[in-house]
């Protein structure tokens, strides 16, 4: 819940954030979803699929991140993102 609360508040500026192979990703937006997924580590990348980049929260929580902002890069669908093969399943975002 703290990280959905964080990306509606942010959004614009400062902005939500995580990092990526050391470059600065921005959420723009995305929602919080709760359902039958793998166990993983908070911040691990769950799934992939048209609808975005489900990442583990905690407390049975997923975050589907549904548009991103990479650094030096325009505003994007995470999904877009994702075909770039620099994130998969089992990644860790932080």
């Amino acid at each position: 819940m703290a990280v959905d609360r964080k990306v509606r508040a942010f959004y614009g500026w400062p902005g939500a954030f995580t990092y990526l192979n050391g470059l600065r990703l921005e959420i723009i937006s995305g929602q919080l979803t709760q359902g039958l997924m793998p166990a993983a580590r908070p911040g691990e990348v769950v799934q992939l699929d048209k609808s975005g980049i489900y990442v583990c929260c905690g407390q049975k929580t997923f975050y589907l991140i549904e548009k991103v902002k990479p650094e030096g890069r325009k505003e994007m669908s995470a999904y877009s993102f994702s075909l770039g093969g620099k994130v998969r399943v089992g990644t860790i975002l932080g």
